[in-house]
């Protein structure tokens, strides 16, 4: 495995300094071994960022993040980065790579080199020996200085060795506890959409629990796209009330989703965004939001919040609320045993 301090301190002295990203488990001690790796609010993000720093400094940037959401950097690669010959290294964790992934990563696993041979772009899979990586490095950065374009490497998971992220928690409530009581207080018709992560896990952990699978749906991926998802299911089924648990993270990653449900807001749909400033399920990184701003943005979008749980929950109006919450999750926290196809048939019946 690779030293991730050693492997960073070696892109520093080859002048990669300055880092864009979103945060990936698959690279959680490489990343947490970077200098001020600044986390931006998605994928495509990061690569307008290292494009502006370029511009700016004529240095070469770092961008990483997981292959999920190259879906999100194609954009500003193939309309930015690539036109304007901008160089910049490519990490991304190669998620689903293997047959011993989960469902929501298969598809894009498969895809991912082919993307980036569609792109133009050249690629090389990161070796897990220290010297073998470092003369890759330097392969990496003949090309892109020759060509002015970007590389990438893909990373394996168990890739890097070293130190990851440490949370520090708080007093504030739990998240799992929160969820429990929801479905415990919803009637059976009531449905329930989760963002990505481990609000879905910890959803359907006490929907199992209650026997209640038939009322969830869980957006495994996807990250920040869940809020489409429950607007157009709740415009459309009137009589349903609806929940939409989205996270701080999400929330980012996708606001303009965000608006769009406040501009359409169903009477029948409930928006709870839980806050724990933290992109959890990929080791804690802090995301953009300071305490209580998540309202304040929102209350922007012509909406007064719940006052609190109850309240929301007795609302017969659209309404929303944000719940801060800590770092902890349920222990030992389960992936569904069901298949994804098996839950949306539950779901849908």
């Amino acid at each position: 495995m690779i030293e991730a301090k050693k492997f960073q301190l070696k892109l520093k002295e080859l002048g990669i300094k300055k880092s864009f990203g979103i945060p990936d488990s698959t690279m959680k001690e490489f990343i947490h071994a970077l200098e001020n790796p600044t986390i931006n609010a998605n994928e495509g993000s990061s690569i307008a960022a290292a494009c502006g720093h370029h511009l700016a400094t004529k240095e070469i940037p770092l961008v990483f993040l997981q292959n999920s959401g190259l879906g999100n950097a194609v954009n500003p690669l193939a309309s930015l980065a690539l036109v304007y010959n901008i160089p910049m290294l490519l990490m991304i964790g190669w998620r689903g790579e293997g047959n011993n992934d989960e469902p929501q990563h298969e598809v894009m696993g498969a895809a991912t080199a082919k993307i980036l041979e569609a792109l133009g772009i050249d690629y090389d899979v990161l070796s897990i020996s220290q010297d073998k990586a470092e003369l890759q490095v330097l392969n990496a950065l003949e090309k892109m200085q020759t060509k002015s374009k970007p590389f990438a490497f893909l990373v394996r998971q168990k890739t890097f060795k070293g130190e990851s992220a440490q949370k520090i928690n708080s007093d504030l409530p739990l998240r799992a506890d929160i969820l429990k009581d929801l479905l415990l207080n919803a009637d059976t018709s009531t449905k329930f959409f989760a963002t990505t992560g481990y609000t879905g896990r910890e959803l359907y952990t006490h929907a199992k629990e209650q026997g209640k699978l038939n009322q969830i749906f869980l957006g495994t991926g996807s990250m920040g796209h869940i809020s489409q998802v429950a607007l157009n299911y709740a415009k459309s089924m009137p009589a349903k009330t609806v929940y939409c648990l989205d996270g701080d993270g999400s929330l980012a990653m996708h606001l303009g989703n965000t608006l769009d449900l406040f501009k359409h807001r169903p009477k029948n749909l409930k928006y709870i965004v839980f806050n724990n400033h933290a992109h959890l399920s990929v080791n804690y990184y802090e995301t953009v939001w300071a305490n209580q701003s998540i309202t304040k943005l929102l209350n922007s979008f012509g909406v007064a919040p719940a006052e609190n749980l109850s309240s929301l929950q007795s609302e017969k109006n659209f309404s929303f609320l944000e719940i801060e919450c800590n770092l902890d999750t349920l222990k030992d926290l389960p992936r569904p045993e069901e298949s994804h196809l098996d839950l949306k048939k539950l779901f849908e019946d």
